[in-house]
């Protein structure tokens, strides 16, 4: 339906609804020409005044069309007759090309026949329909680009409409797409040639009717075409021009007055009135108000002042009427504008558009209140809140912000403020945010700037580099720390170095780690840490001893009350090679147990701290004796109750245990009638369950196994009552005979600890001494003494050689001292040996 007959038809009331809730397609092209015409050769533009002319025209072209005239067209009687609109600059900028054709040709013609084009005899770009009568659309290199899907039927009013977007060519007839093809230029129109329809100098005149032609310098879109066909009724250009100025769309004030302001331009008679409608976001009217004071064909500039707005959302339009006064020949803006009344004004929002996982963003919005001050500041960041601070800049000016983390594992942050003015509550508009994520990974091709690289050395004078294996936890993030990320990283290949890579790597990143690691020498070790790492790479050095030159130091904390505490972190330094390195470090587990696997031979510093209790530092020689450690500063510990009263043994009380020896393991708990269940289960190295014995309360539970060929069991023994856990775990080294150490003195030590089997080493070496002497003074094989001190020194400095006559004495780590400890024995000996030669000659 033709949208000014409707206007004609129905009155005031019903114009206002229509143009409220049914909005047009906006006629802001480049020409329009609505073919109006009654006779003549002039064919008006109303819209920018590029008006055309008829060319070779007989004088009744001018017929009844779709709406109001129309030309037509008749090759059977001007075979080159057409309109002529120039070759106008802004033609060259065409995008939308819009027309009504009515076909009245039932023969075709050779070549087909132009609708509209930009055409010479060298040079074309056109629509014409074919002697099949499809719609055909040439470009400015004569090369075809759509052909239509169907063909125009006869005798029957068809809208065709031919669009362009920059890389695509649509075709729409009858207000659906009908087809779309690649273009091959941006302008399709832009050729210098006449621009035309109905014809051109060299022929291809139509038969049929055209009307309704416009030219847009914008593509338009698919509910363009569906207004401008209008259900097959068209949509003719508006009476008059109507351009809403201000308030511009989607205005917000917290004013109660404004002016309006709309330019009027007639296209036929001269301005009678001009009416201003605002309505109430629901439809409600709210002011209708109406200028009858306008005159003459000229643009005109309607003002009105409209007062005692509330706060709401409001839409507005405006009419203007030319030739009579009673509702005829009027229009509106083809669409409407929207305002909102507010408490408040959003002047602007400053945050990141793009940020990481786990950083820290401050977000702060400026907002104009109408006098009365915000509270109640509420920062919600996808669909979480936090307390916004509110601070006045100035009179009614006021900064809302808040500093989060960003959230983890979500692609994009939406966020808004929220406050209280006089009770009511508002927000600020929604923004979004950017999230991209943050990644802690073995060094890879594409993830390749490391962080942090932990390297292995020999816990010797020496400090031997080696491989080892890891497994390694971070938790790690950007920000405060209150939103983190966590990553398993385990590599059970040996290897030199593990390096971590990071991205983004321009980040600063916190980080705590907690990793084991061991090769197939030496046994596991722990290290737990909290370093800030940058792509400034940190190496980190861990320690490994061979499992033959340590053992399992236990170490259990407690607070002044003898109740364990659980998560106290241990660290165990020592001096070696003049600096001070770090051996291991830990947590303690449940029941306050830490287990470090240490030299005996060497002394270490200990430091166990917890947040709420002192430091406690102490140096130590290890020993497999349970060591506990006193926290003192707190005596209240959760979880505690558990061990009141309570006494268990674990069986066997020693650390290490021979090979392929039968060993009986118990568990003994007594003295707290709480306990509901007690278990026993043992593991090797690779973790296989071995055996699991428990009891329904306090008791005693065993069980005897093989020790095989396994390098260690793991004992894990819990202790539960209704309400508390506690865990012990206790290792046993599984060796040979023989510990590894075979120094005279460490033999001694063992034939304490352990019985004759280890005290043999220390025979081998005197042995071997006196068989030595006693076959040289056999039949006096040698035949002085002299000889035989100097055999003698020989093989002590063999035992010296391969570290069988070491002197613990020495402790310190010095390259001379560690020289002193392994060769003092030889050296001593040589020295009364040459004492005794040089007497025996000048003396």
């Amino acid at each position: 339906m033709n949208n000014k007959k409707l206007i004609g038809l129905v009155g005031g009331v019903l114009i206002v609804l229509l143009i409220y809730f049914v909005l047009a397609v906006e006629f802001d092209g480049i020409s329009y020409y609505p073919l109006d015409e009654t006779a003549g050769t002039n064919v008006q533009d109303i819209l920018s005044g590029i008006d055309g002319r008829v060319v070779n025209g007989d004088g009744d072209e001018w017929v009844t069309g779709l709406i109001g005239n129309a030309i037509e067209f008749d090759f059977t009687i001007e075979s080159d007759e057409y309109v002529d609109f120039g070759n106008d600059t802004q033609f060259s900028s065409i995008r939308s090309i819009s027309l009504w054709f009515f076909n009245k040709d039932s023969s075709g013609g050779v070549g087909g026949k132009q609708l509209v084009g930009r055409e010479s005899d060298t040079n074309m770009t056109l629509v014409y329909i074919d002697n099949t009568q499809d719609i055909i659309y040439i470009d400015k290199t004569s090369s075809t680009v759509l052909t239509s899907g169907s063909a125009i039927t006869r005798n029957a009013w068809h809208h065709i409409v031919l669009v362009f977007n920059g890389t695509n060519t649509t075709l729409y007839i009858d207000g659906e797409q009908d087809v779309s093809g690649a273009s091959s230029t941006d302008q399709q129109f832009n050729t210098t040639n006449n621009l035309t329809i109905g014809g051109f100098s060299g022929g291809r005149t139509i038969k049929g009717i055209l009307d309704e032609v416009g030219f847009w310098d914008r593509t338009l879109n698919s509910s363009d075409v569906s207004d401008l066909y209008n259900a097959g009724a068209g949509l003719g250009f508006p009476e008059i021009m109507v351009t809403l100025n201000s308030p511009s769309n989607g205005f917000q004030s917290i004013d109660t007055s404004f002016t309006f302001n709309a330019t009027l331009k007639p296209n036929v008679d001269d301005l009678v009135n001009g009416t201003i409608f605002i309505w109430y976001e629901n439809g409600t009217i709210f002011n209708e108000t109406t200028n009858n004071s306008l005159s003459g064909t000229d643009p005109t500039n309607l003002l009105f002042t409209i007062s005692n707005f509330v706060i709401d959302n409001y839409v507005w339009n405006m009419r203007g009427c030319q030739g009579n006064a009673i509702g005829q020949n009027c229009s509106f803006s083809p669409n409407n504008h929207t305002f909102l009344v507010s408490s408040f004004i959003e002047n602007q929002t400053n945050f990141n558009s793009n940020t990481f996982e786990t950083a820290s963003e401050t977000f702060s919005v400026n907002i104009t209140t109408n006098g009365t001050a915000p509270t109640n500041g509420i920062f919600g960041y996808n669909g979480v809140g936090t307390t916004a601070t509110i601070i006045n800049t100035a009179n009614n000016n006021y900064n809302l912000s808040s500093t989060i983390d960003v959230p983890v594992d979500i692609a994009t942050g939406s966020f808004n403020f929220n406050f209280s003015i006089g009770g009511d509550e508002h927000n600020t508009s929604l923004q979004t945010q950017t999230i991209s994520p943050i990644i802690l990974t073995f060094c890879n091709s594409t993830i390749n700037i490391p962080y942090i690289n932990f390297t292995f050395k020999n816990e010797t004078t020496a400090k031997e580099t080696l491989s080892a294996s890891i497994d390694s936890t971070f938790n790690f993030w950007l920000g405060s720390g209150t939103q983190t990320k966590n990553i398993n990283l385990v590599n059970s290949t040996e290897k030199l170095n593990h390096s971590i890579c990071f991205s983004p790597s321009n980040q600063t990143l916190n980080t705590n780690v907690s990793l084991t690691y061991n090769n197939g020498e030496s046994q596991q070790r722990s290290f737990t840490s909290e370093p800030i790492l940058t792509n400034t790479t940190l190496v980190q050095v861990l320690y490994l001893l061979p499992s033959s030159l340590g053992l399992f130091g236990q170490f259990q904390t407690r607070d002044v009350a003898n109740n364990p505490i659980s998560l106290v972190k241990a660290m165990i330094t020592r001096v070696l090679g003049g600096s001070t390195i770090t051996v291991a470090s830990g947590f303690t587990d449940s029941s306050g147990l830490v287990i470090f696997f240490l030299n005996p031979d060497a002394t270490y510093t200990a430091t166990f701290s917890k947040s709420g209790f002192l430091d406690n530092v102490f140096t130590f020689v290890p020993t497999t004796d349970i060591r506990f450690v006193t926290m003192g500063g707190s005596v209240s510990v959760n979880g505690s109750n558990i061990s009141i009263g309570l006494n268990y043994d674990i069986i066997p009380s020693n650390f290490s245990l021979n090979n392929n020896t039968l060993v009986d393991f118990g568990f003994n708990v007594t003295g707290n009638d709480a306990v509901t269940f007690i278990s026993m289960n043992l593991t090797n190295s690779s973790g296989f369950s071995w055996a699991f014995q428990s009891n329904a309360g306090t008791g005693f539970i065993s069980q005897t196994l093989n020790t095989s060929d396994n390098k260690t069991i793991v004992g894990r023994f819990e202790i539960r009552t209704a309400e508390e856990n506690m865990t012990i775990v206790k290792v046993w080294v599984i060796g040979n005979e023989f510990e590894g150490d075979y120094s005279i003195f460490k033999q001694g030590k063992l034939f304490l600890d352990y019985g004759f089997a280890d005290f043999i080493r220390l025979l081998l070496v005197v042995l071997t001494l006196f068989g030595i002497v006693i076959f040289m003074s056999k039949n006096e094989i040698s035949d002085n003494n002299e000889s035989k001190i100097a055999v003698v020194i020989l093989l002590i400095w063999i035992f010296s050689l391969i570290g069988w006559l070491d002197n613990p004495a020495i402790i310190s780590e010095t390259g001379i001292a560690q020289f002193g400890k392994q060769y003092g024995i030889a050296i001593l000996s040589t020295v009364a040996g040459v004492f005794f030669f040089v007497r025996r000659t000048f003396v």
